[in-house]
Order: C-alpha cells, then structure tokens, then sequence
C-alpha cells in the first residue's frame, strides 16, 4: 500500500523538498496559520509541487507553514475534508 497524503510540520523544509523533487506532477495545500477563517481552520491554498512561487535558493521560508502533500488534488481536497470538514482552497497561480 502506497502513502496517499504527506503532512510536513511547519520548519521541516528538508522533508518537504525531497518531495517535491520526487513528485513534480503532485500537488501541495499550504496551510496559512497567519490567516484563519471561521471555524479556527487555517486558509489553505492549493500549489502544484512544482510551483514557481517554491523554487530557487530562498527556501529557508517554505515551511513557514505546514504543508499537505499529494500526487493528486482529489487526495488533498478529500484530507482538508476529513481534517477540517470543508476542501475549499485558494487556488495559486500555478493552477491556472
């Protein structure tokens, strides 16, 4: 059985860049704790692993949040369901 959803702790960038590297084609939700909306649930916003906005050399900044990882949005929006019982996201650019 294969993991179908990855949680990486806010501050475990190390982590959280192998599997973007391995999962080009996945999917990840930043978990903003910096912007909570009703219901005490943080404001997610949906990425693709390989957005543009978590490239280059400033990564010390990635997980200032904690991340949920995925290789598909389907898996993602299924476990901000069960977590927080709504899968609203804010798409970023990169899914447009």
């Amino acid at each position: 059985m294969t993991q179908d959803v990855w949680v990486f702790e806010a501050g475990d960038a190390a982590a959280f860049i192998d599997w973007i590297h391995a999962n080009e084609a996945g999917y990840f939700v930043n978990l903003r704790t910096d912007g909570i909306v009703a219901g005490g649930r943080p404001s997610p916003m949906m990425h693709r692993a390989d957005c543009g906005h978590f490239k280059g050399e400033d990564h010390l900044n990635w997980t200032d949040n904690v991340k949920v990882c995925s290789g598909t949005q389907f898996m993602l929006r299924r476990w901000l369901r069960e977590e927080f019982d709504s899968e609203d996201t804010l798409p970023c650019d990169c899914l447009r």
